[in-house]
Order: structure tokens, then C-alpha cells, then sequence
């Protein structure tokens, strides 16, 4: 048996170095892309999962919950109040209108508030401070809450 050396093989049974090269290097790149997008949009699947949802019913997921600690009117039209929210004391100042309302015998009064300003809010301890955290839902239930405290305690009579 006869031995060739490499270099002295016919074409037809060698393969060409730069065609194996292009191949590898198309494939490689081929896989790359591929796994590379399958991966991005993996992840922008996920980011729009992770998204948190925000709607007029988002309120809904987390309730508060509001309790007047104490109230006092300074004049026929202003006061201020110490509400309880989740375990934070929240002072609030307020200019409120009252006017009765006839409704068959009974006369109620009609009591509208707005919150004028919202001073530094603490835990129930008073030891740490907070900023602001409070939104328009908030704002809401603390009107609603020191309305009924007013009713309830009939301090609209002293005034």
C-alpha cells in the first residue's frame, strides 16, 4: 500500500479549509442570533408580567384604614384633626362649610371639608418622621372620616 502524503491528495477528498471555516462561523453566529432574541423576548415577557397594574380599582387591592385620634374646631369654619392611617399619625388641618339641610322633619347637617394642609406624618410612637405619602384616595377618606367624627361627637354645636 501506497502512502500520500497530504499535500499530494486529489481535491475531491480533502476539504477545503476556508469552506469548513465559513460554515462553522455561519452556523455559530446562526445559533448566537437565535438564542440571543429567544432570550430578549424571554425578558420583555417578563418585564410586562412584572409590571405593576394601575387603574382606578388599584385602591381596591390595598385599603387603608382611617380613624380620627382627635379633632378640634378653632373656628366656625377651620380645624384640625389627628387621623390614624395603617399605624401613622397624620395631623391635618381643614376648612370645612356647614349648612343644614331640611330633609323632611329631620334637619342634618351637610358637612363639606377640604384639607388645607398635611403636616408632618409619624408613626404612633412620634419617634420617626415621613414625607408625604398620602394620594387623592387618601385625601378622600380622611375628609369622610373627620365629617363623621363631627357628626358623631355633635361638634358643629359648640362652634
Amino acid at each position: 500500500m501506497e502512502q500520500n502524503a497530504t499535500l499530494d491528495n486529489p481535491p475531491e477528498t480533502t476539504l477545503p479549509f476556508w469552506k469548513v471555516l465559513t460554515g462553522t462561523m455561519l452556523i455559530a453566529s446562526g445559533l448566537i442570533f437565535g438564542v440571543a432574541s429567544a432570550l430578549d423576548k424571554y425578558d420583555h415577557f417578563k418585564a410586562e408580567q412584572a409590571k405593576p397594574i394601575y387603574s382606578q380599582y388599584a385602591a381596591e387591592l390595598t385599603k387603608s384604614s382611617y380613624e380620627v385620634m382627635a379633632a378640634h374646631l378653632s373656628s366656625d369654619i377651620t380645624g384640625e384633626a389627628v387621623i390614624d392611617m395603617d399605624n401613622f399619625k397624620v395631623p391635618v388641618k381643614f376648612v370645612f362649610n356647614s349648612k343644614i339641610q331640611y330633609s323632611g322633619v329631620v334637619a342634618e347637617p351637610v358637612i363639606d371639608i377640604q384639607i388645607l394642609e398635611i403636616g408632618v406624618i409619624t408613626n404612633m410612637a412620634g419617634t420617626n418622621e415621613f414625607s408625604d405619602f398620602t394620594n387623592f384616595e387618601d385625601h378622600k377618606a380622611i375628609n369622610a372620616a373627620i365629617v363623621a367624627y363631627i357628626k358623631k361627637h355633635n361638634l358643629l354645636e359648640g362652634v
